[in-house]
């Protein structure tokens, strides 16, 4: 059993500078030169790797990565920061599009995530460069985060990991990679100012989101890297969600005057996301450190339409988290009783992607694509620049469809039902219980899809899929006119 351990030492050990290892997406894992370095270089991106061992540490790398034996070695962590202050204090626009792998994964230069991970960068970097805008045609940043995943190399014997390697993820979400999201978040909200961004303002009327800001970030979570994701922003999540309406319900004295000074006041700190969006899929944690979040979503009410912040996806073909999540979790549960509702006790065995309460949208293959002159597998794997730029012609004509039928005189969204290009619809879940999250302006989306879309728990890669996310998160570049009527999209 010992000679079948999977290694603890990081893998990206060569802090080097961005542009001199070159990897190609296509051929990286094959590449010697590739299977160290942080950060590889792509086909106009940049890949960095971030460590972190099985109690939170960051990883320990050798001393030679540091010019001076008196001072503290450099971490992954720094080397990227150094990397991002560099681009921004240059003046250009970032996109930074963060990933946290789950079980069974890691850094490994041949990873499964990780080769994925390198075609989702590249297909990134395709689509902006079939802009001209500065502000579209941004820097793309990837931000793979490793962790020990894998912790047995026997055949046969890794499902057994499961109490192992979720206790290491949640100590590795509460662990140095917290010091990682801190800068990022630090770095964000200093150049997304008005000073360093003009055009970066929090969505109000006549604009839906903020594509002018200089800091974009996409974050997205798989298994238990979803809960190593999400545990480590949720107060954030939580914040923001609640920070306009406590602001709101706080009495304004001295009059009319005083309250538009406090509204205006409000307006300054309202709807400042922690990330432009953050995906969790098949997320392998408990419902029951998802509830925070799903009572603050009910409570918040937006002013205008606009994107989700957090949306989670899992699929009934995930047998991982649908049937042997809960056999695990009754087991190390036992002594965390007696439990104060049925919904607690549930919600501790399930997941929130398998609990029905939880639920916000139903998504589905359709049996015909309504894009009419859409090509798939679309802009994900498309080099012809043509054929991307016809795609995203449809794609925002396809947007403004579903805004222009769906939003109101008052700039919100009435219960909906949308078709995405790729053929799959996403359809909101109507209750009138108000325990449940169906609000068509919430901010917390936990979306039920089935195999013909996420065939499985690690079936992630499917081009229906990706292509989905990709559309969904797009929609954090509108730009409307007031009143609902659509002016097109900025920075796509």
């Amino acid at each position: 059993m010992l000679l079948g351990c999977a290694s603890t030492a990081p893998y990206r050990t060569e802090l080097v500078e961005a542009g001199k290892v070159f990897c190609p997406s296509e051929s990286a894992a094959a590449l010697p030169q590739c299977a160290k370095v942080t950060p590889e270089s792509g086909k106009g991106y940049e890949l960095h790797f971030v460590e972190f061992d099985d109690q939170g540490w960051a990883a320990a790398l050798p001393a030679n990565n540091t010019a001076r034996s008196d001072t503290r070695s450099e971490t992954q962590t720094d080397h990227l920061m150094k990397r991002l202050e560099k681009l921004l204090s240059n003046g250009e626009y970032v996109n930074i599009v963060l990933y946290v792998h789950g079980w069974q994964h890691s850094a490994k230069g041949d990873d499964e995530d990780v080769q994925q991970f390198r075609n989702v960068l590249s297909s990134v970097r395709t689509l902006q460069h079939s802009s001209d805008s500065k502000k579209a045609n941004r820097k793309v940043i990837g931000i793979y985060i490793g962790w020990r995943g894998r912790s047995w190399m026997f055949p046969g014997i890794e499902p057994f990991s499961f109490w192992s390697r979720k206790n290491t993820a949640l100590r590795v979400s509460h662990g140095a990679v917290q010091e990682l999201f801190a800068r990022l978040r630090s770095v964000q909200q200093h150049y997304n100012t008005v000073h360093h961004s003009p055009d970066c303002v929090p969505p109000k009327e006549g604009t839906l989101t903020t594509g002018g800001c200089r800091v974009r970030t996409l974050m997205i979570g798989h298994s238990f890297g979803a809960w190593i994701l999400y545990s480590a922003m949720s107060a954030q999540i939580i914040a923001a969600l609640n920070a306009e309406k406590d602001l709101n319900e706080k009495a304004a004295p001295g009059g009319e005057e005083s309250a538009t000074a406090h509204t205006n006041e409000t307006s300054k700190i309202e709807n400042r996301r922690p990330a432009e969006m953050i995906v969790l899929i098949n997320p392998a944690f408990e419902a029951v450190r998802y509830q925070p979040v799903h009572r603050a979503a009910i409570n918040y009410k937006s002013k205008v339409a606009q994107p989700p912040l957090l949306v989670t996806i899992s699929t009934s073909g995930d047998t991982a988290t649908r049937t042997f999540f809960p056999v695990g979790r009754l087991m190390n549960s036992i002594f965390q009783r007696p439990t104060t509702s049925v919904e607690q006790a549930k919600a501790m065995t399930r997941t929130h992607g398998n609990f029905g309460m939880y639920h916000t949208h139903r998504l589905t293959r359709l049996e015909k694509d309504r894009c009419e002159g859409w090509q798939p597998p679309g802009p994900l794997s498309s080099k012809d620049k043509d054929q991307v730029l016809e795609n995203k012609r449809i794609e925002i004509d396809n947007s403004r469809r579903f805004f222009e039928r769906y939003t109101g005189s008052d700039g919100l969204l009435t219960p909906w039902v949308r078709d995405f290009c790729g053929g799959v619809q996403l359809s909101l879940l109507e209750s009138s219980d108000p325990n449940h999250n169906r609000d068509a302006n919430s901010l917390v989306w936990n979306i039920r899809t089935d195999a013909s879309i996420i065939p499985n728990h690690s079936a992630i890669e499917k081009w229906r899929f990706l292509e989905f996310v990709r559309q969904l998160y797009a929609d954090t570049d509108w730009r409307v006119e007031p009143a609902g009527r659509t002016a097109g999209l900025a920075n796509r």
